[in-house]
């Protein structure tokens, strides 16, 4: 993956005005559409009462962890005196002859800037004029800047967050709850469930509940499968401006809406942050424009997760033919026969298995559950990755543009060092976030599960909720896809089911 999610070539005057208008345009639509009965709820209200931290983490455990959260920071000193920055992009690789190679930048440092537009964990998107970066040097702990040509960076890059930077320069310090809040910062991803014990425990010793707890909270709430708690968590950011949105993280809240549903949120917090999310308004408009002019019954559906709990699962695989590759004769087989499929995958290297049912599929249930792990660095960290896709099965076209199928309805793709990637939309865009449970150390399972119903989509990883999105309702009929590049790779499971209406069914 590149430094921006899409590749466009738009003056950013022009692209800041569309992105208002169509965010105006449809925010008057959402009025009524929000107060609806329908399955998909758009409008991300702030909850009656704010939801409230849990202590599921006490007595010796909690020290034992709260006290290697605080190790690894290191010296706080020397961390609150440090130049390294708050918000970023990551940068995971830099490709050799590339613009950032000849400007300095090296794997590890961090993109904090382009022009003028601060970064804060997006990828923003390609200009075609002269640009220039800052970034923090981690080896020399300095920010320098390079003045770089139209075109690609040559980067590969990452998400990347330190709140409890934020704090340490700040000025709410306090022995009460020092410890407390800087474990709920730096863990409310990695173990949320010792994050949210320390919120707690910080608010119970007086710190004052603030948009940056909140925040927390939401990215504590969304790691534990929770996304309905992380939205009521991360309601009161919408509204925040001035001094108040310098600790916002549009990168979660966005994560946040998408794994709810919740497109004119989506929509907003872009034209609010066009640089740090990477101009995804297009394809969200377009998707939202689509649900819209649905007749309301068909929006009022039961979202996929709840309509797949109760629907009839029939087995497509037994009804599946290759599609594309004849290689599909060899692995078809093995997936019918639920022995598991393993295969070496090396650099430079691509394997698709892509089942086609013999009849139309239209609502369908994909469940993949698979381990990985890399074979050499010879190729780009973005080369090596395992991708579980819906596709159109009438789709004109079954090729690859600039990174994605042209026939992708829904993906997810996990890259090597925990990147996940969701992809959905028309034209297709994604977002891009960190998971430590998707490793490829060829031990750990990683499951991923993508549901179509009716005119909606949903996508879990490790039976966690990650994204609620319409999808194209003229899309009658899907193929199942696996998409495997320089990894070794064990798929565990395979399960391709149709999603039967009035069928009697246990839901399964």
């Amino acid at each position: 993956m590149l430094v921006t999610l899409r590749s466009r070539h738009r003056w950013l005057s022009v692209r800041r005005m569309r992105i208002s208008l169509a965010a105006t345009a449809w925010l008057l639509v959402i009025a009524s559409l929000g107060r609806t009965e329908d399955g998909l709820s758009l409008t991300w209200s702030k909850p009656a009462a704010p939801p409230e931290f849990r202590e599921s983490v006490t007595g010796a455990d909690f020290d034992g962890r709260l006290k290697k959260a605080l190790d690894d920071l290191g010296d706080l000193e020397a961390l609150k005196k440090s130049k390294r920055p708050v918000f970023g992009v990551l940068i995971n690789e830099v490709t050799a002859g590339s613009q950032a190679a000849a400007a300095g930048v090296r794997a590890g440092d961090i993109l904090t800037r382009v022009n003028r537009d601060e970064v804060r964990g997006g990828l923003p998107p390609f200009r075609d004029t002269r640009r220039q970066i800052q970034w923090y040097a981690v080896q020399s702990d300095r920010i320098r800047t390079a003045a770089v040509q139209p075109g690609r960076l040559g980067i590969s890059a990452s998400p990347y967050w330190r709140p409890e930077l934020g704090y340490l320069r700040g000025t709410s310090r306090n022995a009460k709850w020092d410890r407390e809040v800087l474990a709920g910062l730096t863990m409310c991803e990695t173990d949320p469930a010792l994050a949210e014990s320390a919120w707690r425990r910080a608010l119970k010793a007086g710190y004052p509940r603030d948009l940056l707890a909140d925040q927390c909270g939401a990215a504590m709430a969304l790691a534990q499968g929770r996304p309905e708690i992380a939205a009521d968590f991360g309601a009161p950011a919408l509204e925040a401006s001035g001094d108040a949105a310098a600790v916002l993280q549009p990168l979660i809240l966005f994560r946040v809406a998408l794994a709810n549903g919740k497109l004119p949120a989506a929509i907003e917090l872009d034209r609010k942050f066009p640089e740090q999310l990477a101009d995804q308004s297009e394809s969200l408009t377009k998707l939202l424009e689509q649900y819209s002019a649905l007749p309301a019954e068909r929006r009022a559906a039961a979202v996929p997760g709840d309509a797949a709990a109760t629907r009839h699962h029939d087995d497509l695989l037994p009804r599946c033919v290759g599609h594309g590759d004849n290689s599909i004769k060899y692995y078809l087989p093995l997936l019918h026969e639920r022995n598991g499929l393993a295969q070496d995958v090396p650099d430079e290297h691509q394997t698709d298995i892509v089942c086609e049912p013999e009849v139309a599929a239209r609502d369908v249930s994909l469940t993949v559950r698979f381990r990985a792990e890399t074979k050499g660095d010879s190729e780009p960290l973005c080369a090596r990755m395992f991708e579980v896709s819906l596709l159109n099965r009438d789709a004109p076209k079954h090729e690859y543009g600039d990174g994605f199928r042209t026939d992708q309805v829904l993906a997810a793709r996990i890259y090597e060092k925990s990147r996940v990637s969701l992809i959905f939309g028309d034209p297709s865009t994604r977002t891009v976030y960190h998971d430590q449970r998707c490793r490829f150390d060829g031990t750990q399972s990683v499951e991923i599960r993508l549901l179509r119903v009716g005119s909606l989509g949903e996508l879990y990883i490790n039976a966690q909720r990650v994204l609620r999105i319409p999808v194209d309702d003229d899309v009658d009929s899907l193929m199942a896809s696996i998409h495997v590049s320089g990894v070794k790779m064990v798929v565990e499971s395979f399960e391709f089911d149709e999603l039967i209406e009035n069928a009697a069914g246990d839901g399964k």
